[in-house]
């Protein structure tokens, strides 16, 4: 038997064989044999190698057997996986995102039971703005093993919010009567991504 190959959730190919040279008898062909070949696999089977074994055979001129290693292979169905929803949080000075990622794939067979958890997330960067969302990913649930990522590592946009500290005050700012006295923001050291609220 010819080996095969398919992808799971695929429909299952036909199955063929060859027949060594000199093993027929004057114009014989491989199809005057009316051999049939059979697999335990169907559509939907799990991801694996399953025999091929004769079928059928309608020919009386010769006792047919189905030799070789040739075997149908199942092999796993690549998913695609995107973020989904929005990925946001407040300036805090580091790449950490502190909320839940929602992972969402497409391609799934059959309404399988299968998802994609993150296993971390973090932003590219840690100003506030647009920054990447880059999440590490996995699959899983009871059909997992039928299914590979097309990536295990994804990313979307997502955004650091400027954080706002108008509960900040200065205390000790005097002046002389007549004079204006100077606040110095820069001497603050406030970190990149901070903005004043009411001064």
């Amino acid at each position: 038997a010819d080996a095969k190959t398919v992808v799971y959730g695929e429909a299952i190919p036909a199955l063929t064989f060859t027949v060594p040279t000199g093993a027929l008898v004057g114009s014989d062909t491989a199809e005057s044999l009316g051999v049939t070949l059979a697999t335990t696999a169907a559509q939907g089977s799990d991801v694996g190698a399953y025999d091929i074994t004769k079928d059928a055979c309608s020919t009386v001129n010769y006792d047919v057997t189905v030799q070789g290693a040739g075997k149908l292979t199942i092999t796993p169905k690549p998913l695609t996986a995107v973020i989904s929803g929005t990925v946001s949080k407040d300036y805090d000075s580091t790449n950490e995102v502190n909320t839940p990622v929602s992972v969402t794939l497409s391609s799934i067979y059959n309404a399988d039971n299968v998802t994609a958890v993150a296993k971390s997330a973090v932003f590219t960067g840690v100003n506030a703005g647009e920054q990447k969302v880059r999440a590490q990913i996995e699959l899983s649930g009871a059909k997992k093993d039928n299914y590979t990522l097309q990536e295990s590592t994804i990313e979307a946009n997502g955004t650091i919010n400027k954080a706002d500290h108008d509960a900040m005050s200065v205390n000790d700012l005097k002046a002389k009567y007549g004079n204006t006295a100077t606040l110095n923001l820069k001497a603050l050291n406030l970190p990149e991504g901070y903005t004043f609220g009411t001064i």
